[in-house]
């Protein structure tokens, strides 16, 4: 590791042994709307790192860990994905008091290692947490932290490792969320492409049709954020048919983050664009197919979350 470089841990390959990759980051801001797009960037910049790579053991990573001052998590975001949550951590990251790590592909590599014990995965997570986490510009004050959608199965761990720290459960209604899908296909939405135990499924389940298998797994998500609505106290749901705005509000309500009118006014100039592309002019069509009768499970369960919102919010 070169003198003065600003490193992040951003692969874990596994073969005979775990072996944790190790990348400068130095002068590449954290603002992509995915962090696999900063990586890349890093890689560009770094045009020795495919001669001489930096590589250790992960219980070197998680021994350095303990020196580094971070900035602490202010909030977890779990999203059944085509809600909105690309397009509120891009708002975030509006902030530069604000450090948003959007769907970082390390954190993916720990939680679903197949030759780690949970507790190696809780040891590595909170360590990785404070590499990503480093106060690299001198003003950071808030971390958000927005998953990858399967790793919503991980939330006991994670919310074991950060007890007090709020998760936010941004859902949307399944057949917009299909829609989606069927015009750009995600991993979770594709049989076969992550392991289906992911999302409580078996090996051996027959889908007939993209339709048939994300019900599947929007059911998931949606039992899973209704689990954690009823014994987490710190989850808050949050639905994507309120509006970015006001999930910004909730988060704000939620946390130590405390945006001025400058933030706001720059939230809704963002708004008129694409959450992926700041240079296009959002616009969202959706096909006249209503695939209902392969969303039954779903449906069902996204309308309890949102008479769960609906309660929840009564109460405030």
């Amino acid at each position: 590791m070169s003198k003065g470089g600003i490193y992040i841990p951003y692969r874990l390959k596994t073969s005979d042994a775990n072996l944790v990759y190790w990348l400068d980051t130095s002068g590449t801001p954290f603002t992509d709307p995915f962090f696999d797009e900063t990586i890349l960037k890093c890689m560009s910049r770094n045009t020795g790192m495919h001669r001489y790579r930096s590589i250790s053991s992960p219980d070197f990573m998680i021994e350095l860990a303990g020196d580094i001052k971070d900035v602490r998590v202010s909030g977890f975001i779990f999203h059944v994905s085509r809600c909105g949550s690309t397009l509120l951590s891009q708002l975030l990251g509006l902030d530069e008091q604000n450090i948003v790590l959007a769907e970082v592909p390390f954190f993916d590599d720990i939680l679903r290692n197949p030759k780690m014990t949970l507790a190696k995965k809780g040891r590595c997570l909170r360590a990785a947490l404070k590499w990503y986490g480093q106060n690299r510009n001198g003003i950071s004050k808030q971390l958000f932290v927005k998953l990858d959608s399967w790793l919503v199965r991980y939330w006991p761990l994670i919310r074991e490792l950060w007890p007090d720290v709020p998760f936010f459960l941004l859902y949307r209604d399944p057949l917009e969320v299909c829609y989606s899908h069927q015009k750009n296909p995600g991993m979770h939405a594709v049989s076969g492409v992550l392991e289906p135990e992911l999302f409580g499924l078996t090996t051996t389940g027959h889908y007939d049709g993209m339709e048939t298998y994300l019900n599947q797994v929007l059911d998931f998500y949606f039992s899973t954020f209704l689990t954690m609505s009823d014994n987490d106290k710190k989850s808050v749901l949050m639905s994507y048919h309120r509006g970015v705005i006001e999930m910004l509000e909730t988060i704000v309500s939620h946390t130590g983050f405390k945006p001025g009118e400058p933030f706001w006014q720059e939230c809704r100039h963002r708004l008129q664009f694409h959450s992926k592309d700041k240079t296009r002019i959002f616009h969202e069509t959706f096909p006249s197919v209503n695939p209902e009768e392969d969303f039954k499970e779903s449906l069902a369960n996204f309308h309890r979350l949102e008479n769960r919102r609906k309660a929840q919010a009564s109460h405030l």
